[in-house]
């Protein structure tokens, strides 16, 4: 393996660098469509490197394996930085869908991302590096890249750059949540406990049906879901994968026959208070039930 190309970089580079690297992160050779015959990957293909598993080319044939910033400062100014350029990837901005699988990053993860892309998206120090945000340490020369600077130290005592935005991306993946699964489980449950209430005569369907009937039903079960929510002391949660959970078989358990009434318009009734819906002769009245019957 060929000595390091030992051409001195800036000291202002350096000192940039040495900056960065006391952050959580990993440095990244990103090889350009300019890179040419004498900076082709060896035994690897794509066109980014983790420092410590690249080997690149020199100019004189050999290949060399930079394995901190300072060498690999030293192979880029050493090619007067064409065809090549060295990337930190800070950690705490990888918001990344992680494959395989499929899952998403952590939501403070996800959102310290587009906060960043936001605010630094179009600055000369940023870069996209396979999904992720990078940084040139060449173009932080002006306030903004100070700034940029400060923004990944201050993750580094506490991971998140805007809890307002953290929130609403919860927001956004809970509501993600209750549309891709939860407002299912939520109206079964619902449909369950109006079921444990439907007339002897009434078939597997009864609550199903008289749901379907109810107007806006969807705004109304969203309604229910979260006071009922609340009541029962049940939150969503973040799961390992970047989900949102909650437990709608403990949620229903607030649930009770008011809210039923209220939700459906029924004259819903305990079984033990069935009897008023049958004819009572009360000496000189009416004969009529207390309680009109459910249609079946």
């Amino acid at each position: 393996m060929a000595t390091l190309n030992l051409c001195a970089p800036a000291p202002v580079l350096v000192e940039r660098c040495e900056r960065l690297d006391g952050l959580l992160g990993r440095w990244i050779i990103e090889l350009t469509s300019e890179a040419g015959a004498a900076l082709v990957p060896y035994g690897r293909s794509g066109d980014t490197r983790q420092l410590g598993d690249t080997i690149l080319a020199s100019d004189g044939g050999a290949y060399c394996r930079p394995s901190t910033y300072l060498e690999a400062l030293e192979v880029c100014v050493g090619h007067h930085w064409r065809g090549l350029r060295l990337l930190f990837q800070p950690d705490l901005l990888d918001g990344r869908t992680s494959w395989p699988g499929g899952y998403d990053a952590q939501s403070y993860l996800a959102s310290n991302q587009r906060v960043w892309e936001e605010q630094y998206g179009s600055h000369a120090a940023h870069a996209d590096c396979d999904g992720m945000p990078a940084l040139d340490p060449r173009f932080l020369s002006d306030h903004i890249g100070t700034d940029m600077v400060e923004s990944l130290e201050s993750l580094e005592d506490y991971p998140v750059l805007d809890e307002n935005d953290w929130s609403a991306l919860e927001l956004e993946r809970q509501a993600e949540a209750w549309e891709s699964w939860a407002a299912a489980d939520w109206r079964k449950e619902v449909e369950k406990q109006l079921q444990a209430l439907a007339p002897d005569e009434a078939d597997q369907y009864w609550a199903e049906d008289r749901l379907d009937e109810v107007e806006s039903l969807d705004g109304k079960l969203v309604e229910l879901f979260y006071a009922c929510a609340e009541q029962a002391n049940e939150y969503w949660q973040e799961e390992s994968d970047g989900s949102q959970w909650i437990r709608c078989e403990r949620i229903v358990e607030s649930l009770n026959l008011e809210d039923l009434k209220t939700l459906t318009g029924l004259a819903l009734l305990p079984p033990s208070q069935e009897w008023r819906r049958q004819p009572y002769p009360w000496p000189g009245a009416d004969p009529s039930p207390l309680v009109e019957s459910l249609a079946i």
